[in-house]
Parts: C-alpha cells; sequence; structure tokens
C-alpha cells in the first residue's frame, strides 16, 4: 500500500508513504479480524495492543516514508526514506535509514546525474529499546522475514550494514546510457545474526566499483544493461574475497 502527496506549501518537494504487510500461510491467522488488526497496528505480540498470546500474532510488517525536495530553482535534489521494521503507539520504530543528494546538468543531447547516498541498516528505536542488532527485515514468525533465497528483499546490504555509494550516469537522448558507482562500507557490523547471502552472518569490510551501460531497441521492445566492476569483501579475522564481477541481463516486453 503505497500514497505520495506533493504539499503547495513547499515546491519541489514530494512524500510518499508506504506499509506492507506479510500474514497468513500454514497454521497462521487469516481471518477478517487478523487483517483488522494487522490495519490498525494491533498485531504485536504484548506491547500496548491487548495481545498476550503469541500465536495470534497476524503477521510481519514494514512501514516508512520517503523524501525528495527539488532545492527551488537549483539543479539538486535531497531524497531520504525512513522505513520501520515495528511500531509502537502506532508509529513506526525499529528504523532504518537512507539519504543522499543528487544533482543534474542538461547538455544538448544528454544528461549528466551525480549522486551521494549513505545507508545505514541498523535498527534504530525511538523509545530507547536497547535492541538494535539483527532486527532488519527478519522476523521470529516468517523465519526468513523479507527475503528470499537468503537475499534482501529491500536495501541489498541486509541488515546491520552501512553503505556509502557515489556515482554519475550519462543518459543520452538516443536511450543508451552509461554510468558508474563506487560503494563502500561495513556489512553485518555485529558479525552475527542469521546467515545471509551478503555476509554469511560476518563482520565484513565491502568495496567495489561498477561500470555499467543501458541501451533500449524501441524497434525490438528489448532492453539489454551489462555491468564490469570490482569487488572487495574482507570478512573481520579472515581472506579477503575479491575479483571483478559483471552482468548481463535482456528484457523484453511482450
Amino acid at each position: 500500500m503505497r500514497g505520495e502527496v506533493k504539499p503547495a506549501i513547499l515546491g519541489g518537494l514530494e512524500i510518499g508513504f508506504f506499509r506492507m504487510v506479510q500474514l497468513g500461510g500454514d497454521d497462521r491467522p487469516e481471518g477478517f479480524s487478523t487483517w483488522v488488526d494487522a490495519f490498525l497496528s494491533q498485531d504485536n505480540y504484548g506491547a500496548n495492543t491487548g495481545n498476550n498470546n503469541l500465536s495470534n500474532e497476524p503477521g510481519n510488517q514494514l512501514a516508512g516514508i520517503d523524501l525528495r525536495w527539488k532545492v527551488f530553482d537549483a539543479p539538486i535534489a535531497l531524497y531520504g526514506q525512513i522505513v520501520g521494521e515495528d511500531e509502537d503507539k502506532f508509529l513506526p520504530n525499529c528504523l532504518m535509514f537512507q539519504y543522499g543528494i543528487e544533482g543534474w546538468h542538461k547538455f544538448d543531447d544528454s544528461t549528466l546525474r551525480i549522486f551521494v547516498e549513505y545507508a545505514d541498516l541498523t535498527s534504530y528505536w525511538w523509545t530507547d529499546d536497547p535492541r538494535t542488532r539483527n532486527i532488519t527485515y527478519g522476523h521470529h514468525i516468517y523465519n526468513d522475514g523479507y527475503r528470499y533465497r537468503g537475499r534482501p528483499i529491500g536495501h541489498w546490504a541486509d541488515q546491520d550494514s552501512q553503505i556509502l555509494s557515489f556515482g554519475g550516469v550519462l543518459q543520452t537522448e538516443n536511450e543508451i546510457g552509461w554510468g558508474t558507482i563506487i560503494r563502500t562500507g561495513k556489512l553485518n557490523e555485529d558479525g552475527t545474526g542469521i546467515t545471509s547471502s551478503v555476509s554469511a552472518s560476518t563482520l565484513t569490510d565491502y568495496f567495489s566499483l561498477d561500470i555499467f551501460n543501458s541501451r533500449s531497441y524501441q524497434a525490438y521492445e528489448l532492453s539489454v544493461n551489462t555491468s564490469f566492476g570490482w569487488e572487495s569483501l574482507k570478512p573481520a579475522g579472515g581472506k579477503t574475497d575479491e575479483g571483478l564481477a559483471g552482468y548481463l541481463t535482456l528484457t523484453r516486453a511482450f
């Protein structure tokens, strides 16, 4: 569920609200009242919901807000996102953040965009709850949480990671794009938690450099994306795993 607004009080501001609910499945409640409790955030075991039976907890939720503000007439925009893995007193809690700044310049037949972005997937509680690790994207009922085959359905770095990214993209009018992204930071900073396909439950220093190209062939309704780069993962107390990386994707509309 998602909604977006553009407040007239400040030109260039865009605000989005979203919410996701994961419930149902084998031996889980799925009735109408379950959906109502989930929608009204009356779904946490204990807390302030009156639900003292863990088996009646409907499921797993994410809720958040994202903002983007184009700074008046300048070719600059600020953006960010706050996501809550839990709720308390009807407000998102157990928070993770992503924010950045982007700028662009238009040439005769192309546009250059540059950006700097930071993501912190460690959990922060505005209620000062001491639990701050091994929560993001996880859940005690749905053990995989918001993951598919071990990969997060969200930020690629998974829980308890801090990643700084900066790069640029040049997009031409004939739908050819070139770009590069540098990423650096720490994966799974506390070195515990689930066996993620990203960090293998180990504190890992991360660095990558990607150069990519995108092309669209409208006559064939085909998009081609390629990337080539270098990736380095250095686990604490372990051997560095590094080398070349690349991919090729073909997408065709039918």
